[in-house]
């Protein structure tokens, strides 16, 4: 739900429409996508750090970083 949320309010925040896409039929198993959720977060992150560097580090624990 939150994810759709982002999309419908900035959808700039997300690589692409077809990403957004993928992630969520990842997330909730449908048209026979992978559902490896340790998969679609690590894209996420990765999209982030190049993306959001700033946003991510004061969210992240630094544990995680």
């Amino acid at each position: 739900a939150l994810m759709q949320k982002a999309w419908e309010l900035s959808p700039a925040i997300f690589p692409s429409s077809e990403r957004f896409t993928d992630w969520s039929n990842r997330f909730h198993g449908l048209h026979n996508a992978f559902t490896c959720t340790s998969v679609v977060a690590g894209d996420m992150q990765r999209h982030a750090r190049q993306h959001f560097p700033g946003v991510l580090s004061s969210i992240l624990p630094l544990a995680w970083a």
